[in-house]
């Protein structure tokens, strides 16, 4: 599959000619990948070949493979990403990076047991390409980058003992966006 979509971009025709497409542009995005909060959107500006963004998503779980995401108990905000792309005539490299945090009762089934927060930040570089037919567009990325979990664990008292630092796990991630948009 990697192959393919490697394949894929490589062969990808040019949209525009380099010295005609738009000066700046706008756009929103609705797709997964962590440039999209995981799962989730993100507004886009760009000037040139280079464009900043930001966005809010639903989860981050695809890249949580420690599982600090699995604790949550509804109080949780969404997670926010943002970051940086490059555009050619051809394809983009994006660097992204996104943030969820987690609020859960050391003892899920005692409402007043100690409230823990956990994290999950991920930093990740992609290569991809944008199609666009107008003002819609669809993108495709593959690459990869590394998570930082923390993790306060839980248990079945009121809180952890005292002294107990979280457990932090830093590992590598795969990542793959996927998206449609709409831009100016």
């Amino acid at each position: 599959m990697i192959l393919a979509a490697a394949l894929l971009l490589a062969a990808a025709p040019a949209e525009w000619p380099e010295d005609s497409g738009p000066a700046g542009h706008i756009g929103i995005g609705v797709g997964i990948g962590s440039a999209y909060g995981g799962a989730g959107a993100h507004l886009e500006l760009g000037v040139g070949s280079f464009a900043l963004y930001g966005g809010i998503g639903l989860t981050l779980a695809l890249f949580d493979y420690k599982r600090v995401l699995q604790q949550v108990d509804g109080s949780s905000p969404p997670p926010l990403c943002g970051g940086i792309r490059w555009y050619s005539d051809r394809f983009f490299l994006s660097l992204n990076a996104a943030r969820a945090t987690v609020d859960y009762h050391y003892d899920g089934s005692v409402p007043t047991s100690m409230l823990m927060h956990g994290s999950l930040l991920t930093f990740a570089a992609t290569f991809g390409k944008r199609w666009r037919w107008g003002v819609y567009s669809l993108e495709l990325a593959l690459g990869t980058g590394v998570a930082r979990a923390e993790n306060p664990g839980n248990g079945t008292e009121f809180g952890p003992p005292p002294g107990t630092a979280p457990s932090v796990s830093i590992y590598p991630i795969l990542d793959l966006s996927m998206a449609v948009g709409l831009g100016i």
